[in-house]
C-alpha cells in the first residue's frame, strides 16, 4: 500500500514528510537530512476539511505545521506519511 492509495475522509488530511535541507546557507554539506516531526506537505484532504466559509483553506501542496502525537503513521519502504486531523493543524507556512 502506498500513500497514493489513501484518500482521507472527514476532517483528516494526508501529510508527507518534509526534510530540512542538508546544506547550510554558506553551502556546507551536512551529514544527515532528517524530517521535521511537526511539519509536512499536504498530499490529500478529506471531504470535510474546507467546509467552513470563514476559515483558511488547506490545499494539496501546502506546507503545514501540526501538533504531533495524535497522527496515524502510514509507512512503506519508500515514504512515511501521516493522517492528521484538521483540528491538529496549527498553521500554513507560506513560501515553501
Amino acid at each position: 500500500m502506498s500513500a497514493n492509495d489513501i484518500m482521507p475522509i472527514g476532517e483528516y488530511i494526508l501529510i508527507g514528510a518534509v526534510e530540512e535541507p542538508n546544506t547550510t546557507s554558506s553551502g556546507l554539506m551536512l551529514n544527515v537530512a532528517k524530517p521535521v516531526e511537526n511539519k509536512g506537505i499536504v498530499k490529500a484532504v478529506g471531504d470535510r476539511v474546507n467546509t467552513d466559509k470563514g476559515s483558511t483553506q488547506i490545499c494539496v501542496n501546502d506546507v503545514v505545521l501540526f501538533i504531533p502525537g495524535n497522527e496515524i503513521r502510514i509507512s512503506n519502504s519508500e515514504e512515511s506519511d501521516k493522517l492528521v486531523s484538521i483540528k491538529n493543524v496549527i498553521g500554513i507556512i507560506k513560501g515553501e
